[in-house]
């Protein structure tokens, strides 16, 4: 407990949410004997302790928690471990799901710490202590012990009981993502989910209609998974990998249509085109495989996404790509032709007009219909080539049961309904 927002300020009786990590591997008296269900977090690479020692991320389930915890080897299935839960952060996409229980007991941690050469002091692990308390510290006292090469001991965190409860039966609010505004409408895109709002502000209050879109469930990095461009007839929703349109048709009903099959962030929509920015010079990233890597400049600064050949089409003209720079916005925040200013974020959804904010209820939203509109390949010109050459004359025949002699030069027996096909 460092007064990091991990866990809030609660008290016993609190109803709390929080983020877990399971920690293993140590002589502390707080461990306890557990069984659960061990996925590998796939495509992670370990992280190396002081020691010298690899953990490899994995996530642990079970009936009402789940948890992350680092192994030293590749586990998979059902797992029996020692160990105690931390409170953490949950800033990682593919951590755990919060935890939700209700406050039962505090009691505040001590333990013993011994001087370490150098300067410092290391915590003994088997020699804590607990006190009882009625609610979390706001803050903890210094470790101020004298230079005098003794072991003292000192408060090092809050030990939280939580009794878990039933599972929810409330919807999860709505996580707002990117937003746009035009025609009098305000599109709001889900942060991780396929989900978009419609609102209509010229009616007081807003009317908000939310529709379920037949798109991928996107991994929650960031505070942005796709972004959305408003425009006369609908929006267009683009993410990493796709770009959707979305056509208003009637007060409930939308219809969707993947119109290129590759993406990229962030985008813009300029005269009605989507366009995609790549990066113009090295950068460094947090990467899930390798850590923090230098990711050089893309080969290509711009894309445009072209309908006709259902994808990303490249750009060299520098002009073009300067203009399009200069459309470039916060996902986040958008003002609409009325001068009003939307904002979305983990406070929810805020509108503010001249100096007063308020947040927009989005919780009783209508809800809408999505058409999917799908493509078929062999429908699209461009596969045309490829079709053929994967398609062949074939014979294909439904042969009753019969004994009669089959007709000469026939692909099938006696009395056979032969009917030429393709077979791809």
């Amino acid at each position: 407990m460092i007064g990091d927002g991990s866990f809030p300020r609660a008290s016993v009786g609190d109803d709390v949410e929080v983020f877990a990590e399971l920690i293993t591997g140590t002589s502390s008296r707080l461990n306890h004997s557990l069984t659960a269900f061990a996925v590998p977090a796939y495509g992670m690479a370990p992280r190396e302790s002081g020691d010298g020692r690899r953990h490899w991320w994995h996530l642990l389930y079970r009936e009402g928690w789940s948890a992350g915890w680092r192994s030293d080897a590749p586990r998979s299935g059902r797992v029996a471990v020692q160990g105690y839960f931390v409170a953490t952060l949950g800033n990682d996409p593919n951590g755990p799901v919060a935890v939700s229980g209700r406050v039962s007991s505090l009691q505040s941690v001590q333990v013993r710490l011994d001087p370490i050469e150098g300067g410092g002091r290391r915590e003994v692990g088997g020699t804590e202590s607990l006190n009882a308390v009625d609610e979390v510290p706001v803050e903890f006292e210094p470790f101020s012990f004298p230079n005098d090469g003794l072991p003292h001991r000192g408060v090092t965190g809050v030990l939280v009981d939580l009794e878990l409860g039933d599972p929810p039966t409330d919807r999860t609010p709505f996580d707002p993502g990117a937003i746009d505004a035009g025609a009098g409408v305000v599109w709001v895109m889900h942060r991780s989910d396929p989900t978009v709002l419609r609102i209509d502000p010229r009616q007081d209050p807003p009317v908000v209609r939310e529709v379920l879109l037949p798109l991928p469930i996107e991994e929650p990095s960031g505070d942005f998974t796709r972004r959305v461009h408003a425009a006369d007839d609908g929006c267009w929703i683009v993410g990493m990998h796709d770009v959707h349109r979305v056509v208003v048709d009637g007060a409930d009903t939308v219809t969707d249509e993947r119109v290129c099959a590759g993406g990229a962030q962030p985008s813009v929509l300029v005269d009605g085109q989507v366009c995609v920015v790549g990066s113009t010079s090295d950068r460094l990233m947090a990467d899930r495989r390798h850590g923090i890597i230098r990711r050089p400049a893309d080969a290509v600064a711009l894309w445009v996404c072209d309908p006709a050949t259902q994808s990303l089409r490249e750009v060299t003209d520098w002009q073009t790509v300067f203009e399009v720079q200069r459309h470039r916005r916060r996902p986040a925040m958008v003002t609409d032709a009325d001068g009003v200013q939307w904002m979305s974020g983990r406070r929810g959804f805020l509108r503010r007009t001249g100096n007063e904010t308020t947040a927009v209820d989005v919780g009783d939203a209508a809800v809408g219909t999505a058409v999917w509109v799908q493509r078929r390949p062999e429908d699209d010109p461009a596969t045309a080539a490829v079709l053929a050459n994967i398609t062949v004359g074939a014979w294909f025949a439904e042969a009753p049961d019969t004994d009669d002699d089959p007709e000469p030069d026939s692909p099938a027996d006696g009395n056979a309904e032969s009917v030429r096909g393709e077979r791809s």
